[in-house]
């Protein structure tokens, strides 16, 4: 008989790891959402966005001034699987008739669980419908069904079927009731949570740093899990799928890049990498909450289904019929992934947040690799994740904004590390590529993202050049010693002016393939551009689009024509304090104390490529709010504004981790300092990311 081989003891630790870190993830998974849950099991389905996570025989939301309703058909029901039973429940809904004479008014029928519970005459004011769910411990679950008699068609092109209007359905436990939660969304929970503590063991993190990311992560989770309708929605299942996919792809992302490197990555790498992958994780999982609207993620899933269908140049409408080529590079790339999917909306959504969280990595890199500072690398991936602006943007459906941000993140840090010198044909290949991409991604991009290499690759050159000079003038008193160091010095002035040369080309050749291969198809459309005076930007719903020429209206303008423009310091203090929304106080003070450690740092490019990005932040800052325009076009200006904003991120989180580990450098009283304001760094982008669920 053949015998098996002993496993050693590194494979039989390394397995207990795995199963401990697991475990952990599991318990801690499903003890947040029970406690998260227990702290408002009530249930409240409004109005103002989609309910048909839970809810059946709803028409979509609409909206008559500040009320925001449904309509039901003939009938329409609400499915709560898993709602615990062993108490009575009480749920209200709010309805009116909305119909006039010579209309019948109708009777509204109610039932739970096939048994009826009453019938109620309504009327054309509202008013609450109670229907009582008895205790029924024997089966968790509840249905509620709504019947209409005399349901009408409006006519006039309408031929809905409408019974009731709905303001909201509100659920909630007899008094003194203790609920407990549902018992699948709370092993999805734990699944989750076990899943993400396996794929940190598997991503090599020690005991602490696993802990100390599983916690985050699992009390966060419960979160979205259990508020509102999440628990009796799809959402713990996609939790469940999410955690599976931000986990493989770290452990997967930082294997490949082992086997790369022919050497292990740096713990603190490992550990900058899990707080991406799980920041991640936690976005999607509220992004994808039914309680989230979607405002304009469905007009991007068409314009990925256009894609699909070949029509590939597509412009976005302005105010007076000014267009401006609408970028397509986000749809490109998610085109491929339609083989898995038909879910276009949540295919772009899970596209931009991964892309926001590889390329927040690339933070790290550029600080460990040029500064030294693998703590700061570390804290400017986690500040990349509460940045309030980035929430906002993808919150408001601005996704090929956000993706080209991403990816312009990427070509910076690539600007700043990769090896783009005379010869280094690859690295310039490489900068030309990304730059290509993200200018293809968003037309703000073009603009904000050429000028900050142009400007980035100018720093590095001037920086060389004037370097170069100043050694040649000293060098005749230097004694022998010396020389070497002379020349090591002039050998990088060299590569760091080579590099400048690398960077500008790289550049220019991006800009020049997006004018050919798509901004360049648009001649007639420049020829308007003007009528905005620089003020190239979407509306503050999101962003609508026309056909090839014009196949939409344009949107229109809020304010006479001839509105008169603010004065010159109202439009500063304006702008201004989009800037401060758009970071949060605390971020921007972290920021200025990591500018103030660079005084006398020498230029490295990591310092000249953040030198550049606040060269064109402030250069295009300046002409969103100093040029005079008509008032009815200065909110479009304070909109550039925030797209200016959203470019600086990645100079501004760096800057506010170097001051974060300056501040911590210091003593108790720095330290104390950086807590401070870490925590409310912390707040407010919890802050931004819960606005996500009301």
């Amino acid at each position: 008989m053949a015998r098996t081989m002993p496993r050693s003891p590194r494979a039989v630790a390394g397995t207990i790891r795995l199963l401990t870190a697991a475990v952990t993830g599991a318990v801690l998974g499903a003890a947040a959402f029970s406690i998260a849950y227990a702290r408002h099991p009530q249930i409240t389905l409004e109005m103002d966005r989609p309910v048909d996570a839970v809810a059946r025989g709803f028409y979509a939301e609409e909206r008559a001034g500040d009320e925001t309703f449904a309509w039901t058909g003939r009938t329409a029901s609400v499915d709560l699987p898993g709602l615990d039973r062993r108490s009575a429940w009480t749920c209200d809904v709010r309805v009116r008739a909305g119909r006039g004479a010579p209309l019948v008014l109708p009777a509204l029928a109610t039932a739970v669980d096939g048994l009826a519970t009453g019938t109620t005459a309504v009327t054309n004011d509202y008013a609450d419908v109670r229907i009582p769910l008895p205790a029924r411990p024997d089966r968790p679950g509840a249905r509620i069904d709504l019947g209409v008699s005399d349901p009408f068609t409006p006519g006039g092109g309408d031929t809905r079927e409408l019974g009731v209007i709905v303001d909201r359905l509100a659920c909630a436990p007899d008094a003194g009731a203790k609920v407990r939660p549902p018992a699948g969304t709370m092993g999805r929970a734990a699944l989750a949570g076990g899943i993400l503590g396996a794929a940190l063991v598997l991503a090599g993190l020690g005991p602490l740093a696993t802990l100390a990311v599983l916690v985050v992560a699992t009390v966060a989770q419960a979160i979205p899990l259990a508020a509102g309708l999440g628990p009796f929605s799809s959402l713990p299942g996609t939790a469940v799928r999410l955690a599976l996919g931000a986990g493989s792809a770290l452990v997967v992302g930082i294997r490949a890049t082992d086997l790369l490197r022919g050497t292990p990555i740096t713990t603190a790498a490992r550990l900058a990498s899990a707080v991406a992958a799980a920041a991640g994780y936690l976005e999607l999982v509220a992004l994808l909450h039914p309680a989230k609207p979607v405002i304009d993620a469905v007009f991007q899933a068409h314009r990925l289904q256009w894609i699909l269908d070949g029509r590939f140049y597509f412009t976005q409408p302005m105010p007076n019929g000014v267009q401006f080529p609408y970028a397509i590079a986000l749809y490109v790339f998610a085109a491929p992934w339609t083989l898995l999917t038909s879910d276009y909306v949540a295919l772009l959504r899970v596209v931009v947040i991964g892309a926001g969280a590889a390329a927040s990595i690339g933070l790290y890199a550029a600080v460990a690799r040029d500064w030294q500072d693998r703590a700061a690398g570390v804290v400017a991936v986690a500040l990349a994740h509460l940045v309030p602006l980035t929430y906002v943007v993808i919150g408001n459906a601005n996704l090929p904004n956000a993706f080209g941000q991403s990816v312009a993140l990427v070509a910076i840090v690539c600007a700043a590390t990769c090896d783009v010198g005379d010869r280094a044909w690859r690295g310039r290949l490489l900068l030309f590529g990304i730059a290509t991409v993200a200018m293809l991604s968003h037309v703000s991009t073009i603009a904000l993202l050429a000028s900050t290499l142009a400007a980035t690759g100018a720093l590095f050159w001037m920086a060389g050049g004037s370097a170069a000079g100043g050694g040649a003038a000293g060098g005749g008193s230097a004694g022998g010693a010396s020389a070497g160091g002379e020349r090591a010095m002039t050998t990088g002035r060299a590569a760091l002016r080579a590099s400048g040369r690398g960077v500008l080309i790289a550049t220019a050749a991006a800009v020049v393939a997006s004018v050919v291969v798509y901004y360049g198809h648009f001649p007639e459309v420049y020829e308007r551009l003007d009528r905005l005076r620089g003020t190239v930007t979407e509306g503050p719903a999101g962003e609508r689009s026309a056909g090839p020429v014009a196949d939409a209206p344009s949107r229109p303008v809020t304010g006479a024509p001839d509105t008169p423009a603010s004065p010159l310091g109202t439009r500063l203090m304006d702008g201004g304090a989009a800037i401060a929304a758009a970071f949060g106080w605390p971020m921007i003070l972290l920021a200025l104390a990591g500018l103030w450690t660079l005084r006398f740092r020498p230029p490295d490019r990591l310092t000249l490529a953040i030198a550049g990005l606040g060269l064109a932040s402030v250069a295009f800052f300046l002409v969103g709010v100093v040029p005079r325009i008509e008032g009815s076009f200065e909110r479009y200006a304070l909109e550039f504004v925030g797209r200016v904003a959203l470019a600086a991120i990645p100079g501004v989180v760096i800057l506010a981790a170097r001051g974060t580990t300056f501040l911590w450098g210091t003593g108790l009283a720095g330290r104390a300092g950086a807590s401070v304001l870490l925590l409310w760094t912390m707040a407010d982008g919890a802050g931004a990311w819960l606005a996500w669920l009301d």
